[in-house]
């Protein structure tokens, strides 16, 4: 006789799967991808931003114009930073 005893995702393993998930979609440069984690009353903060927004669409803006620039050029801040003002 074989017991299986399967354990169901807890809260750690959950958060774990949207943070790959997460990771997964920022490494695919795939800005739509990169939001399906977010809820939709989500608050978001980037990096460059001067203050949260709640507005899914600022977010999207602000990963397609992070997907948009070399992390590593001098336009990368400026850009950012232009669309972290809306």
């Amino acid at each position: 006789m074989i017991l299986l005893f399967v354990r169901p995702a807890g809260p750690r393993k959950k958060a774990l799967s949207v943070v790959e998930q997460f990771k997964k979609a920022l490494d695919a440069a795939d800005p739509q991808s990169i939001m399906k984690p977010f809820a939709p009353d989500a608050v978001f903060v980037g990096t460059l931003m001067q203050s949260s927004t709640h507005d899914p669409e600022v977010t999207l803006k602000y990963f397609q114009a992070s997907m948009t620039v070399n992390l590593f050029s001098k336009d990368f801040n400026r850009k950012l930073r232009r669309v972290a003002a809306i």
